[in-house]
């Protein structure tokens, strides 16, 4: 790999990581439209429960009633699990965790992907999916 790519993938993780810090502030204050703000005008976003949101506005529609009531106090756990270059712009990231209500020891876990790009003045989030981790059938 060129120093070249080295630098800009290097770039590319710090601002991947600089979305995702956002997201947890935001999440930490229960902002809903600071929370969207990471995210591409028309981002689609796959919440945990399968229902396909699209664009910002809905994004923060989305969080605003759980942040104004059982999430609100929670705090959002997210471990970078892996960063894949799928162009010089554009970014495959898998995180896990998820929202630790207040007080709770062991918060459910989930596995999120996503697709960031370099959107020229920033980057943003264009796809965003969540799934629960559940046991398989038959597991203990």
């Amino acid at each position: 790999m060129s120093s070249k790519t080295d630098a800009r993938e290097e770039r590319a993780r710090n601002a991947i990581n600089a979305l995702l810090a956002d997201i947890k502030a935001a999440w930490a204050t229960n902002d809903a439209d600071r929370l969207a703000q990471a995210f591409a005008q028309d981002a689609i976003f796959v919440p945990f429960n399968g229902s396909r949101l699209l664009g910002r506005a809905a994004i923060a529609e989305f969080h605003m009633r759980p942040f104004a009531t059982e999430l609100q106090g929670s705090r959002l756990l997210v471990d970078l699990v892996d960063i894949r270059p799928l162009s010089e712009t554009l970014y495959l990231v898998a995180t896990s965790g998820g929202p630790a209500r207040q007080g709770q020891e062991n918060p459910p876990q989930a596995t999120q992907s996503y697709i960031c790009q370099d959107i020229g003045d920033r980057w943003a989030i264009l796809f965003f999916q969540n799934t629960p981790v559940r046991s398989p059938p038959g597991a203990p």
